[in-house]
């Protein structure tokens, strides 16, 4: 059986656990999969619209590794607002962006009919290219001044913001220059093949050293401390772990960095982020470098 079909079962058979519920409203496939974009990593993401309170579950059959982020069916009935979407998210705010995770999802149980009017504005939207060469725009701007911002910020917290900098608006520009959205989060390197600028400019921002490097940095893992090893060990072994075994050395060392630095203060993990013996000279080497990816994505 194709990998695409066995996500698909599993897409069908959570989907009908939440549709089952009485406090389900809508249930939207997202991700590669509705995109038709699978690969051999693929997992399976849905959107579940509920009576009952936002929240998000997961888990893992037959190993295929499965989301649900649960909304309130309030959101529904918030206008569609094209403006918000244009404006780029703040640094730290940019989980699951309602819009871009319904663009091109396939809606699996819609009995009122709002989600497909939500999506239909959505894809409306996504197909004008002057709507999204103006929020490539902004995203850059965005990105710059945040960039800005760090000169005079501590060394290890400038390093870990510069590189979420180069992610959240210089990468995710250039992706809208190429008429899709950044996605596939843990294999970002990878998925810059056709750029190699852009490419090696990324990777020296994160440190990243193809698989010896993601060897070493993995088994470097085996000396975290405990407490920080539970606290990330679900996302290692259902997300991080499988994609690095797949041979997506880069991607999953880079995601690796984005995960600790979001979850913990640099001090506490400082030895696991990838930073150069001398701080002060790393921030002036990635302010310079991300400074470089933002101009290439303006011009991809």
């Amino acid at each position: 059986m194709m990998h695409s079909e066995k996500l698909w079962r599993l897409a069908d058979k959570v989907a009908n656990e939440y549709i089952s519920r009485e406090d389900t409203v809508a249930v939207a496939v997202t991700g590669s999969l509705a995109k038709q974009t699978t690969w051999e990593g693929s997992d399976v993401d849905l959107w579940v619209f509920s009576k009952r309170e936002d929240g998000f579950q997961e888990g893992m059959d037959n190993g295929i590794y499965w989301e649900a982020d649960i909304k309130h069916t309030s959101v529904l009935e918030i206008p569609f607002d094209l403006q918000r979407w244009l404006t780029p998210p703040k640094l730290k705010e940019n989980d699951g962006n309602l819009y871009d995770a319904l663009w091109q999802c396939k809606i699996v149980y819609d009995p009122t009919g709002k989600l497909a009017q939500y999506k239909a504005r959505i894809d409306e939207t996504m197909a004008d290219d002057d709507w999204l060469e103006a929020r490539r725009k902004n995203y850059l701007l965005y990105g710059r001044g945040c960039l800005d911002a760090l000169k005079f910020a501590n060394p290890l917290h400038a390093i870990v913001i510069a590189r979420d900098i180069a992610t959240m608006y210089g990468i995710a520009s250039y992706w809208m220059g190429q008429k899709q959205l950044l996605s596939s989060l843990r294999r970002v390197p990878e998925n810059l093949s056709a750029a190699p600028h852009i490419q090696t400019l990324y990777k020296s921002i994160y440190n990243l050293k193809g698989r010896q490097g993601a060897e070493e940095y993995w088994h470097h893992l085996d000396r975290l401390p405990a407490a920080v090893k539970q606290k990330i060990q679900t996302d290692l072994d259902y997300e991080i772990r499988p994609v690095y075994q797949l041979g997506y050395y880069d991607g999953s060392v880079c995601k690796l960095l984005q995960l600790l630095a979001k979850q913990f203060d640099p001090e506490e993990v400082r030895p696991w982020l990838c930073i150069d013996s001398d701080p002060e000279s790393h921030k002036r080497r990635i302010l310079q470098e991300v400074q470089e990816l933002i101009t290439l994505c303006s011009s991809s």
